[in-house]
C-alpha cells in the first residue's frame, strides 16, 4: 500500500493519492470542516482544483 503526502492548509488538509502500482499522484483529497460543523471529503484531479 503506498502511502501518501497531506498537507495541512488554513482551511483544512490536503492529502496526495498515489497509485499503489505506479507510485504517482492518482488525486489529491481535500478534507475541511464545513460551516455546519461536519468534516467533508472531496477528491479532485489536480493540486490546483483542490486548493480553490
Amino acid at each position: 500500500m503506498a502511502r501518501s503526502r497531506t498537507t495541512r492548509r488554513t482551511f483544512g488538509l490536503l492529502g496526495e493519492r498515489t497509485s499503489a502500482v505506479t507510485g504517482r499522484v492518482t488525486s489529491v483529497r481535500a478534507r475541511y470542516v464545513g460551516p455546519d460543523t461536519e468534516k467533508h471529503n472531496r477528491s479532485f484531479g489536480d493540486k490546483m482544483a483542490a486548493e480553490a
